[in-house]
């Protein structure tokens, strides 16, 4: 499989549904699987920007598979994957490895037979993380499909990083006021605002049943899970960048009392800022720091000759830089650059 075609194709689709499902395509020729989980990491708050998937693990199990992730316990955690020097891991219980392992009684009850992890790292970065999954009735991953997978882990994670860097100048449209809820110690939704349910219904569809649309603690808990570990974990604030068709939104968690380890945690959603957008951004875009120079001054309102005077080069030098930026975030100019962000 080709890396330049993986990542033009990653860049010309429209959803991260699609996206997983090329990225799964293009994988199974040389890593045949029933199902696979993809999801997309933000390099500097470490929280998801979005999840795609097909035959994957139940919610309810993907929830007990990240509590016991970030307890360190279970075999080939991605915390660990994503420091490499290995990206792959593979677990499969029929083997009899890891009997007392969460993960293996759980993918055996959910029919399950062998599951792989590629972790999706680029520059250095964390990007994000693929899951693939067997049945019970198909042959174990091997040796042999864990080194192609390690020979296809750059050029997923460049897929995903150029998916997300085409979405950086998507229009903002979306006239939300901020939605708050408090999820408790024992992770029940404590208290949430009118506009949480909006913002909730953009970043994901409610599930329908038999007597109409499904909207609750259940709906919120699935989307916000991940950040409310991670403030915990760290008893620091977290924060994810998600792409959404009408803007960026931005998911912060913060946990009440930073010397619990069990700490209610305050969840934030609200429209992206520059401020809060740009450390993200640059890393997807492979933005230099000087680019970013560049950027904070351009955002600023200065003209090419002030930016040119501030940081003691030649305009030529601005105008090379500026055509660096304008063609990592695929603007057509200043004044496209500037409207959307």
């Amino acid at each position: 499989m080709a890396h330049s075609a993986l990542v033009a194709g990653a860049r010309d689709v429209a959803e991260a549904s699609e996206l997983g499902r090329q990225l799964s395509h293009q994988v199974g020729r040389l890593v045949p699987h029933d199902g696979y989980m993809l999801t997309a990491v933000d390099p500097v708050g470490m929280g998801g920007c979005f999840f795609a998937e097909r035959t994957g693990f139940s919610p309810d199990f993907r929830n007990r598979l990240e509590e016991a992730d970030a307890l360190g316990t279970e075999p080939h955690p991605f915390s660990r994957l994503l420091r490499g020097p290995t990206r792959v891991g593979v677990l499969s219980p029929g083997r009899h490895t890891h009997p007392d392992s969460v993960r293996a009684l759980g993918m055996t009850a959910e029919g399950f037979g062998s599951e792989m992890r590629i972790a999706l790292v680029g520059a250095g970065h964390p990007l994000g993380a693929l899951v693939l999954v067997r049945r019970q009735d198909v042959r174990p991953f091997t040796a042999a499909d864990t080194a192609r997978a390690e020979a296809l882990s750059g050029a997923l994670a460049a897929g995903v990083r150029e998916f997300l860097a085409h979405q950086a100048l998507r229009p903002q449209r979306i006239a939300l006021p901020p939605g708050v809820a408090i999820i408790g110690p024992d992770d029940t939704v404590r208290s949430v605002t009118p506009s949480l349910w909006d913002w909730l219904r953009l970043l994901r569809p409610v599930v329908p049943n038999g007597r109409g649309p499904v909207e609750g603690a259940e709906h919120l808990t699935d989307i916000t899970r991940h950040i409310v570990l991670l403030a915990r974990r760290t008893r620091e604030p977290a924060m994810s960048r998600i792409p959404t068709p009408d803007g960026w939104v931005v998911l912060h968690g913060q946990p009440l009392n930073e010397a619990e380890a069990a700490a209610s945690v305050v969840i934030t959603l609200q429209q992206a800022t520059t401020a809060t957008l740009l450390p993200a951004l640059s890393i997807w875009c492979g933005i230099t720091p000087r680019e970013r120079d560049v950027m904070d001054l351009l955002l600023e309102g200065l003209p090419t000759k002030r930016v040119a005077t501030r940081l003691d080069v030649s305009v030529h030098t601005v105008n090379d830089h500026l055509k660096a930026i304008y063609r990592k975030l695929g603007a057509s100019g200043r004044d496209e650059l500037l409207a959307n962000l």
